[in-house]
């Protein structure tokens, strides 16, 4: 027996089917209305008066409900009657009683939720309808709608389960869609869950396969800077030489100096030898060559400096 002393959570059957939101404001129907986000907005027949559930409805009962639903505070459309926020797929917008039945306007939001409501998959739907005790009458508590669940088992069965209704009143879905077994359903399900699970494993691999072409892309391009580098050390020392503003004896541990700077060290390092005099002059620009034994003369510099460039270049850290 149901408790009415305690204000309690009943489930009831949505007991019509779905058509164009024609009886609701269109104020009202642009209320789900964006550009990024994928919607279906339908009107619903949730109820008419009755029994259901161990529980009548009178029409005053559709027309509290109405009454008591806050469209700034709009029932969550969950899941097989879920609480948790992973499994709201959209919301009830707005519900009026009118020509016999609580009407509702559903709105499916996201991407999932419509590709599966026009694939005729998720059109059930159940109310979870918050029905105070006698107790809570005595405090002012009405009758309200509190969610509105989309499940292929709704919480009462009948024998005139929900339709379809297309924009010119005919069914869209063939009536012995409409009215399949519980084991046809059961296999429905499984069958769908059995392609998400394997939609996720293939999206999965192509996330891997991805990762791992980006991972050899990047050490490819890191490879690709450090020869880059490698080749403007190599001819920015050669170039030191011939100023005079370096000598050959140091370059090896000059161009092993270099690669162990970071970009802002580099710059630094090259603007202060750019800076500095030539502290090594291996020509004479006024007197004619007279060089002593011992000495670098021009001839020696530029054999020097070739020298340098043609180790650079078997080192393959040099233009060519």
């Amino acid at each position: 027996m149901p408790d009415h002393d305690n204000q309690n959570l009943h489930l009831v059957q949505a007991q019509g089917g779905f058509g164009e939101p024609g009886t609701f404001a269109e104020e009202v129907a642009h209320l789900a209305e964006g550009e990024d986000v994928p919607r279906e907005l339908r009107e619903a027949l949730l109820l008419r008066p009755g029994r259901f559930n161990g529980w009548d409805f009178s029409e005053a009962d559709l027309r509290e409900m109405e009454s008591t639903f806050d469209p700034d505070n709009p029932p969550p459309l969950q899941l097989d009657h879920s609480k948790s926020a992973r499994d709201t797929y959209g919301s009830l917008r707005a519900v009026r009683f009118h020509d016999g039945w609580l009407r509702g306007l559903v709105e499916y939001s996201g991407e999932e939720a419509v590709t599966r409501f026009r694939a005729g998959h998720w059109r059930k739907l159940s109310l979870g309808i918050r029905i105070p005790g006698a107790a809570g009458r005595k405090t002012g508590a009405r009758k309200r709608i509190e969610e509105c669940s989309i499940t292929p088992f709704p919480a009462v069965g009948g024998a005139e389960p929900a339709r379809v209704l297309s924009q010119n009143g005919g069914e869209e879905m063939p009536e012995e869609t409409a009215t399949q077994t519980t084991e046809n359903e059961i296999a429905e399900t499984a069958e769908e869950k059995a392609g998400l699970t394997e939609a996720a494993q293939d999206e999965k691999a192509i996330l891997a396969d991805m990762e791992e072409r980006l991972a050899k892309l990047e050490l490819e391009n890191q490879e690709k800077d450090r020869l880059i580098r490698l080749r403007e050390d190599a001819d920015l020392l050669v170039r030191l030489c011939s100023e005079g503003k370096s000598v050959p004896a140091v370059r090896e541990k000059e161009m092993a100096f270099l690669q162990s700077l970071s970009t802002e060290q580099r710059q630094a390092w090259v603007e202060l030898k750019e800076a500095s005099p030539s502290y090594a002059s291996f020509t004479r620009k006024s007197l004619p060559e007279t060089n002593r034994p011992g000495t670098a003369g021009k001839g020696d510099v530029e054999a020097q400096v070739a020298e340098l460039t043609a180790i650079a270049r078997q080192k393959g850290i040099a233009r060519t």
